[in-house]
């Protein structure tokens, strides 16, 4: 107290005489008196600054561990994920594992469901008819995004993307336009090879076995092809085995190319608009025609009529429109099939026959709105969490070894890096490296090139392009005749394409696709391409 009360004196003694001083301060000072002198006692306020114990409010700094927050929980996406080797929910627990030790410090926990392509086209729509939550989702067969936006199933992604993914937006700025409807986006297309060319694919040891090999490797006519047919039905018929079978309810009928004439360069490619009904032929002056209705479509059913009826062509596809080639190779009931795909095909195709695969290339594909919108990723109208979903989408197409996994499986688990390129291991996972994402960060599979995406961004920048790239059709007006249409198809198109039908049939197609409206769908499909083409 003693010692307060001393303190409180200096501290009044102290007071007085700044007071003192203030007072001469007023008081004017002659030319020869040094300031600096008479101002010297005002240092005396420095005691003043023993009030510093004030100061000790600074408690406010040392509240700063209270701003150290816990950092938030995850977001949850669950995440539907096309599987097209089906064998992805084998091994969900470690591939989750794996991915959301990428995904969860960047905020984001994600529930992968892996469906095939038959459980895919099954229960895509009906789930989310029905309302159940998916944050993401691939566009694929049987759920593209076209048909999704179409059926209002779409969520426009634009503000979330240019918030949580401007690297991926950066990224794909010259391949977006084909998922833009309106001037809003509803997905992304997968970055990988652009150009999807024609190839037969083989079972090699099939073709060794027959001595068909150098034939099927040098072939530039479809006349070389039947011969390659009838030597492996000649082999291989008495074992059960046909020389070819169809896959997804067509052989080589198709409104994307035409075949004119013997030989495989004159092939025709042809931009059908992304046209969800399936009719449209696009000349290279802007004119929209009737596909089916030309000759050299009835040209392709005619000439896989004559496989059919010679035996050549495995049974089981010709009314199946879900039956794939690819698994009557597998089971070995097949030796051959023709499919549309992208380079590096032939590694794909070894994995999936289990057997050395021969790929030869029957024509170079062109790149077209419809080529973009085939495989790609986006967020359906039942997403709960968009912004968690599109920071995820950025990851896809920023991330190499998330996307590693995606396409790979697991390093060590999965496969092992073998001079550049990826060794599969037997019954792990991998899938397609055109499903999702930004696939030229994953690993060319054994068998291609380590530099096979170098050769994908070289053949993307060689392709033939379509004249009309970026025209996107609106559907929106044209709902009702993209029905009724796409009944007729479903009821005929397999069989017809597949080779079981008669003129009477085909005849009968083409009534029904007239009574259905296929003109009115035309012209307004013509209608918008003018529109779309006058604007440029």
């Amino acid at each position: 107290m003693k010692r307060m009360k001393a303190l409180i004196a200096v501290l009044l003694a102290a007071c007085l005489l700044v007071a003192l001083f203030a007072a001469c301060a007023k008081t004017e000072a002659p030319a020869d008196t040094t300031p600096a002198k008479t101002d010297t006692p005002a240092k005396t306020d420095e005691p003043a600054k023993t009030e510093e114990p004030a100061k000790t409010d600074e408690p406010a700094k040392t509240e700063e561990p209270a701003k150290t927050e816990e950092p938030e929980e995850p977001t949850e996406v669950i995440f539907w994920i096309s599987d097209v080797y089906a064998h992805g929910a084998d091994h969900l627990d470690r591939l989750s594992a794996a991915i959301n030790a990428i995904t969860e410090p960047n905020g984001v926990t994600v529930k992968p469901n892996f469906m095939n392509i038959g459980e895919w086209i099954s229960k895509v729509q009906t789930s989310l008819i029905s309302g159940e939550r998916v944050d993401l989702m691939c566009y694929s067969a049987g759920s593209g995004i076209t048909g999704m936006v179409m059926r209002n199933m779409a969520m426009d992604m634009t503000d979330y993307l240019n918030e949580y993914a401007p690297e991926t937006l950066d990224l794909m700025a010259d391949y977006i336009g084909a998922c833009t409807y309106g001037g809003r986006i509803y997905g992304v297309p997968t970055l990988r090879s652009y150009v999807t060319n024609g190839y037969f694919c083989f079972n090699q040891d099939m073709l060794d076995e027959a001595g068909l090999t150098d034939l099927a490797k040098n072939m530039t006519t479809w006349s070389e092809y039947e011969q390659v047919l009838a030597g492996l039905y000649d082999k291989f018929f008495d074992q059960g085995c046909y020389p070819a079978a169809p896959s997804l309810g067509t052989m080589i009928a198709s409104t994307g190319y035409y075949i004119h004439g013997d030989k495989f360069a004159d092939i025709e490619n042809v931009d059908t608009l992304g046209a969800s009904a399936g009719v449209v032929y696009t000349d290279g002056e802007g004119h929209v025609s009737f596909a089916q209705a030309k000759e050299e479509y009835k040209y392709a059913l005619v000439k896989t009529k004559e496989w059919l009826d010679k035996g050549w062509l495995h049974p089981d596809g010709v009314y199946d429109s879900q039956y794939r080639a690819d698994d009557a190779i597998t089971s070995r009931v097949a030796a051959s099939e023709l499919c549309g795909s992208e380079l590096g095909v032939e590694a794909t195709k070894t994995m999936r026959y289990g057997a050395p695969a021969l790929c030869v290339k029957q024509r170079s594909g062109m790149i077209q709105t419809s080529t973009l919108t085939g495989w790609g990723i986006g967020i359906p109208i039942t997403s709960e969490e968009p912004e968690a979903a599109c920071k995820l989408i950025n990851m896809l197409y920023t991330s190499e070894p998330l996307m590693r996994i995606f396409v790979n499986g697991v390093e060590g688990e999965d496969y092992e890096i073998v001079d550049g390129v990826a060794q599969q291991k037997d019954n792990m996972y991998s899938n397609g490296n055109f499903i999702l994402g930004n696939n030229l960060l994953a690993l060319p599979l054994v068998g291609n090139d380590p530099d096979m995406y170098d050769q994908i961004r070289a053949e993307n920048a060689a392709a033939q392009i379509s004249p009309y790239l970026g025209f996107t059709l609106d559907n929106t007006e044209l709902e009702l005749l993209i029905s009724q249409i796409t009944a007729v198809t479903d009821q005929y198109s397999c069989y017809l394409c597949c080779g079981a039908y008669s003129d009477a049939d085909y005849a009968e197609y083409l009534d029904k696709l007239e009574a259905a409206g296929v003109q009115d769908y035309l012209d307004a499909v013509q209608a918008q391409l003018s529109a779309w083409l006058a604007s440029k």
